[in-house]
């Protein structure tokens, strides 16, 4: 018994692939006769230029020219011949017309008027200044305030064997503040030592600065130092 092959056409199958081959025949000549002439008339349109166009021209009436006319000459006057001015018929004095009339008299000049001002009045006189307030007494520093204690200085223990002994006076400025700077000799004791133990011990005292007005102010003082031996 034979079998039927899977690949087996039919006279359908037949009529139809051959309907498609010549379909797709019939394609492809539209495609290479008719489409190339659609292609060529079918054109690109051309690209629009636009030009700007200058208006006319218009040309203005040129003016007439005007016409001057000539300016009529004056007309000269006519010299008339002056006549002569008529005389004056005088009459004729008789000596007993004439009559002397008195002499004018001179007319006085008259002085110019002028007016009399009063002299004006002298200005015041300055009001009297106040004179200055003279300036607050100044209270000098002190430096014996009991409140301050300040310790004496100290007497050299050779100068007291020696018998050394006088008076130091320093020259020194109390600030506002009680202290003392530029402490210096203004006369020495004759002795050194003396000098030296003065100047240490003023150097670090306290005082009283000065007051002027009820204000402490910096003030130069004059502090004095005795050396001398207990007896």
């Amino acid at each position: 018994m034979q079998t039927a092959s899977p690949l087996a056409w039919t006279p359908r199958d037949t009529t139809l692939l051959a309907w498609c081959v010549a379909g797709s025949i019939a394609a492809h000549v539209f495609l290479l006769t008719v489409l190339p002439g659609l292609q060529k008339s079918v054109e690109p349109p051309a690209p629009l230029t636009v030009e700007l166009l200058k208006p006319p021209e218009i040309e203005l009436p040129k003016p007439l020219p005007v016409e001057k006319k000539p300016s009529p000459e004056p007309a000269k006057a006519k010299a008339e011949p002056q006549k002569p001015a008529p005389r004056e018929e005088r009459p004729v004095e008789t000596p007993r017309q004439r009559l002397t009339a008195p002499p004018d008299a001179p007319a006085s000049p008259t002085a110019p008027v002028v007016p009399v001002v009063p002299p004006a009045p002298p200005p015041p006189p300055d009001a009297p200044r106040a004179a200055p307030a003279p300036p607050a007494p100044v209270i000098p520093p002190r430096s014996d305030a009991a409140h301050l204690s300040n310790p004496p200085p100290v007497y050299p223990m050779a100068a007291q064997r020696r018998g050394d002994r006088g008076i130091v006076l320093l020259r020194l400025i109390v600030t506002a503040d009680g202290q003392a700077k530029n402490v210096e000799v203004d006369k020495s004791s004759g002795h050194r030592a003396l000098d030296e133990a003065a100047l240490t011990a003023v150097r670090g005292w306290r005082f009283v600065p000065a007051r002027q007005g009820g204000q402490a102010i910096e003030w130069p003082y004059t502090q004095s130092i005795v050396f001398k031996p207990a007896e």
